[in-house]
Formats: C-alpha cells, structure tokens, sequence
C-alpha cells in the first residue's frame, strides 16, 4: 500500500511537470522575442509641423538580417487583415483569371506595366500588374526580393497577395517580367467619394479626416517598415482607395529593391524597367524622398477640405495664399473656403488644424515640411476637437428638443 501511494505521488508530480513544460514550450512560440514593427514614436507636440520645428527622429528597421526578416513577419500578424495569404502563383493560373490576359480585362497598358482584372478559381477578384524587368535579375535573385514585398501587410495599403516570375522565352535565366497579385478594392478612390455625388456615398467632415489619418498612418508605415524606407510613392488622391468600411488603402506605393554596396552601405534600387510616366520604375535619391511623399499627401489634404483638384501650380499658390490668410486673420473665413457639401459638418478647430497641417506639408521649402509622425498626431488632434464639438452640438440639440 506504501509503494502504490508512493508510486501515485511520483506519477503525478511528473505529469505536473510534463504539463508545464508543454506550456512553457507554447508560450515560448507564441511570444518571441522580437520587437513589433513599427515601433511607437514619442508623441509630437501641436504645433511643431506649424512652427516649423524639427521632426522627431524615426525609428527604422532594416529588413536585410534573418533576424530583422522576423520583425516584419510579426508586423504582419499585428496587422490582420482579411484577404489570402501570400503565395507564389503559375503562369498557367494567371492566364485563366484574366481570360489569357484578354483585353476585356486590361485597364492600362504601357512599354513597362499592364494592369488586369482577375478573378481566381475561388471565385475571388485581384487587381493584377505585370511589370517589365530589368534584364540583369535572375528568378534566383529575386527571391529575397519577394520575401520582404510579401510582408508588406497594413491596414491602409492595398494588400499584394501573391506574384509570379515570369522567364524569358529566349533565356530562362533571366526574369523578364513580374506579375503581382493584389486584392482588388472596388469602392472608389478617394476622390471619387469627393466629387461623384450622384455614384458615390459623399464623405462628410469626420470621414474625410478619418481618410487622411489612414492615409497617414499607411504613409508611416511604408517610412519606416525597412531602412532606408520606402519612399518617393505616388500618393495621388485616384491611387488612395476606399473600401466598404471606407477604409483608406494606398494602391500604388513603392517597391525598391534594398541592397549592400560592396562598403556595406545600404540603399535602394528598382529591379523595374524605366518609362516616360515612371510607373514603378527608377526609384530616384533616398534623400528628401520623404518629404516628397510629405509633399504629395499636402495635395489630398487640400482636395480633402474643398472638394476640388489644383488643376496647376499657380492655382495652388492662390488657395494657399487664401487659406494662410483666412487662417491668420479669422479662421471662420475657412467655412467659405470649405466644401459646400460638408458645411454643417465640423468644428472650425478641426477645419483650420487641417488647414495648416495642408499648408506646412506643401511648403516650397523641403526642410519646412514635417515629419509623417508630426502630421498624424495633429491630424489625430484634429479628430478629437471634432468628436468633442460633435458630443457638444448633440448634447445642444437634445436640450432644445427637451425645451
């Protein structure tokens, strides 16, 4: 009897510690050791984009290691999103989901890339661009090149989902095209929900900010996902689109090849094929290309308040020129400068913030605009003066009802 309540005694504490050890194990696998991507900045204050202050500095990661190759694969769990998990698709399948690359399924065409329609076997719709590659690139060299596009994941980017090498026929040692697989957004741009009143759902004053932090946000994220960061992207208000939850999603950013010089200096290439328009082509000096991007996104902000394009730099000039004044002067001003169909809709604090976010972000002076994380945390400003002004005109409005 001794030994049997012995022996339950020792049987027991082993599987204890069987137990624990299997939890341990899972623990381990679940939460690695690895920083998430990308990191958290110290909050700017207000006004530094308006008084021209300096940035604060970023916090970069370089996608070149084993080891920073797993930063971007756990950013890419932090951003969940719902569409197909990335993977290398055949020319075969490819064909079949654009009816052999038929032109009822072509939506631009130039020397360097074609935009398709898709529809996969499952019945799901992609966007498809095919892109003409330099000819030094081998589909052996271009694998590492892949890896770091697939982890490309963010809410406020149009997810690429898959892609395909496509050989030469003359030399099947060189990668003469690349096809990548997209998940396709078919709610308009941007600008369609600020100008097609009578086809689109028109975005009142709290979604168009709600846009542009997106926007923002997706901005941020492509500054600082690798070093150097992904920039010069082409920000313009067709390629930033809506989905149905009118959520912002850039379409057409960047994608540079990073790579080691010989002095183990890091930069950025385009494995694209050049053109006239630059589609993806050249990716031009690293330097300052964040404030082109900085640039650019000034531009929205300006359509976004309104509700109409700069058609040219002189017309550019004029609206800035109105806005600093009525800005400096009175920024009720603003109310008649704004969108008429969002008039009624928001907070003068909020209007005039954006105002001069807009303003800083499209100074001639590259050194005068500020930084992506200055802009988002005045444009997150900028929200909560309208929540709270909302929160103020509800409260005022049941109080009269009850009167």
């Amino acid at each position: 009897m001794a030994l049997g309540i012995v022996g339950g005694v020792v049987a027991g504490a082993a599987l204890i510690a069987l137990v624990m050890m299997a939890v341990l194990r899972r623990a381990r696998r679940q939460n690695p050791e690895v920083s998430v991507l990308p990191k958290s900045l110290p909050p700017a204050k207000k006004k530094a984009a308006a008084d021209g202050g300096k940035a604060p500095a970023k916090v970069t990661q370089r996608i070149v290691t084993p080891a920073e190759k797993r930063h971007a694969s756990q950013a890419a769990r932090v951003n969940t999103l719902e569409v197909p998990a990335y993977r290398v698709y055949t020319l075969e399948e490819l064909q079949e989901a654009t009816n052999n690359f038929g032109s009822s399924n072509l939506i631009k065409n130039s020397p360097v890339v074609k935009n398709y329609n898709g529809q996969l076997q499952d019945g799901s719709r992609v966007s498809l661009r095919c892109l003409k590659l330099k000819p030094k690139y081998s589909p052996q060299s271009l694998t590492q090149y892949m890896e770091i596009i697939s982890k490309l994941r963010h809410r406020h980017l149009v997810s690429i989902i898959g892609h395909c090498i496509v050989e030469d026929q003359e030399n099947p040692n060189i990668a003469s095209s690349l096809c990548l697989l997209s998940e396709c957004v078919t709610n308009g741009s941007l600008r369609s929900h600020l100008t097609e009143w009578r086809k689109r759902e028109m975005l009142k004053w709290p979604q168009r900010v709600s846009a542009a932090i997106g926007v923002a946000r997706g901005i941020q994220f492509l500054h600082d996902v690798t070093a150097p960061g992904i920039v010069h992207n082409d920000l313009s208000i067709e390629n930033i689109l809506l989905d149905k939850t009118l959520t912002s999603k850039i379409s057409n950013f960047n994608l540079p090849l990073i790579s080691t010089s010989k002095n183990g200096k890091i930069f950025s290439e385009s494995p694209f094929a050049t053109s006239e328009d630059n589609d993806l082509g050249s990716v031009p000096s690293t330097e300052q290309g964040d404030k082109d991007d900085i640039y650019q996104f000034g531009l929205i902000l300006l359509e976004v308040i309104t509700g109409k394009p700069t058609e040219s730099p002189k017309d550019l000039d004029s609206l800035k020129t109105q806005i600093s004044e009525a800005i400096a002067e009175d920024p009720d001003l603003l109310k008649d400068m704004a969108d008429p169909t969002i008039r009624g809709t928001f907070a003068v604090e909020s209007l005039s913030t954006v105002a001069e976010i807009a303003l800083n972000c499209t100074a001639s002076d590259t050194s005068s605009r500020p930084s992506i994380e200055d802009v988002l945390w005045n444009l997150q400003y900028s929200m909560q003066v309208q929540d709270g002004w909302a929160s103020s005109e509800s409260l005022s409005m049941s109080t009269r009802s009850q009167g």
